[in-house]
């Protein structure tokens, strides 16, 4: 004699309603972290120079400090994070971002030699640390520079008029 003769149609139950909810649950993960993704970074100068000769696309050298530099952190939200720049960045740009962070940490602190020489930069880009930040170095495909400056300046501190200081380039 069974006291709950619906137990098993409850338990067949639960057990699709775990299955959708857990479906549903890495669906929305999927989403999020391909939407939210950080961009992707050249981890080396000589393989950025080379994707951007073979992609024709130029090379986007940004030195920043993501922990204490207020212009950098608003550079990022205010242009970096938007997608016009996101969309733009991927057909047009080779991304490298040597964060100074590092040198600045409390445990783990790394010299300045140390942050760009993980990227391989040769003496004349790198940028040893000095201010002011954000600094932007553009490099043509064929690796000539372009631009050097301060990348979140006067007539540079939105999207729109960024993207048109890129394309004039």
């Amino acid at each position: 004699m069974d006291h709950f003769p619906n137990t098993q149609s409850i338990m067949k139950n639960s057990k699709n309603t775990l299955i959708s909810f857990l479906k549903l649950s890495l669906t929305c993960l999927f989403i999020s972290t391909t939407c939210y993704a950080e961009k992707e970074y050249a981890q080396d100068y000589e393989k950025a120079l080379e994707a951007a000769a073979k992609s024709k696309k130029n090379t986007f050298i940004l030195f920043t400090n993501s922990k204490s530099c207020i212009p950098c952190k608003k550079f990022k939200a205010d242009i970096f994070s938007k997608e016009a720049f996101e969309k733009y960045a991927e057909k047009e740009l080779i991304l490298v971002r040597v964060d100074y962070a590092p040198c600045f940490a409390k445990e783990d602190k790394k010299t300045l030699v140390e942050v760009e020489g993980s990227f391989k930069l040769p003496q004349k880009i790198a940028h040893r640390g000095r201010g002011p930040w954000p600094y932007l170095i553009v490099l043509s495909p064929e690796g000539k520079q372009v631009f050097s400056g301060v990348a979140y300046d006067k007539g540079r501190t939105d999207v729109k008029s960024f993207l048109n200081f890129l394309k004039a380039m």
